[in-house]
C-alpha cells in the first residue's frame, strides 16, 4: 500500500482470475482483500480505494528522505527501493487541483507550511515543469522515486503554482512538425512535384 500512497494513487482496479477481462496485471489479486476498502465490485473486477493518497503532501525534510530498505523474501530485484512510511505519511495540509482542459498542464496548491517543510508533488519530474511559490520562481527537485518536490522558502501560507511549459523536446518536435507542414504545402501547390 505504501507504493500506491507514495505515487498518489487514489484507487486501484483489480480483476480476479475468473474475470472475463483480458488484462490481469496482478499475480495475486486477493492480496488487496481486507487491506483496502472496496469502492465497486462487478463481474470479477474490484475497485479498491487507497486511503490517505493525495497528489500533494507536505512534510519535513528529514522525513522526506527515503530510509535504507531491508530486503524480504518476496522482493523483486528489478523494483526500485521503496521509501519508508515517513514518505507516505506526508500531510495534506492544503488544497490543490489541476487546471481544466484547454491550456498547458497546470497544478495549483495552497496551504500552510512550517520552516523546513517540503511540498511533495506526486507527478513525474521533467525539466519542462516550472513552479512559483507565492509569486516567486521556485526550484523543483527530483526525489528518489522520480517525482517532484519544492522546498518551502519560509513558514506560513503558501500558494504553489506549477505549469508544464515548452521543454527542449517539445520545441524540437514542434519544429519538425512545422517543416513537415511546409513541405506538404509545397507539394500541394506544385501538384506533387518538388
Amino acid at each position: 500500500m505504501r507504493w500506491l500512497q507514495a505515487y498518489g494513487v487514489s484507487a486501484v482496479v483489480v480483476p480476479n482470475s475468473g474475470s472475463a477481462v483480458f488484462w490481469k496485471e496482478f499475480d495475486q489479486p486477493e492480496k488487496f482483500e481486507g487491506v483496502l476498502p472496496v469502492l465497486w465490485r462487478e463481474d470479477g473486477v474490484t475497485a479498491y480505494r487507497v486511503p490517505d493518497a493525495s497528489m500533494i503532501g507536505v512534510g519535513r525534510v528529514e522525513t522526506f528522505k527515503a530510509p535504507a530498505r531491508t530486503a524480504t523474501a518476496d522482493d523483486d530485484p528489478g523494483r526500485p527501493s521503496l521509501p519508508g512510511a515517513e514518505f507516505s505519511q506526508l500531510e495534506q495540509r492544503g488544497q490543490g487541483a489541476p487546471r481544466g482542459p484547454g491550456g498547458p498542464p497546470h497544478l495549483s496548491w495552497f496551504g500552510a507550511v512550517a520552516a523546513g517543510d517540503v511540498i511533495s508533488v506526486r507527478v513525474t519530474y521533467h525539466p519542462g515543469w516550472r513552479a512559483t511559490m507565492n509569486g516567486r520562481p521556485a526550484e523543483l527537485h527530483r526525489d528518489e522515486l522520480g517525482l517532484m518536490y519544492v522546498r518551502a522558502d519560509s513558514a506560513g501560507p503558501v500558494q504553489l503554482e506549477m505549469t508544464y511549459g515548452a521543454s527542449p523536446e517539445l520545441r524540437f518536435c514542434g519544429g519538425i512538425s512545422l517543416v513537415a507542414l511546409l513541405a506538404a504545402a509545397v507539394l500541394l501547390v506544385r501538384g506533387g512535384r518538388w
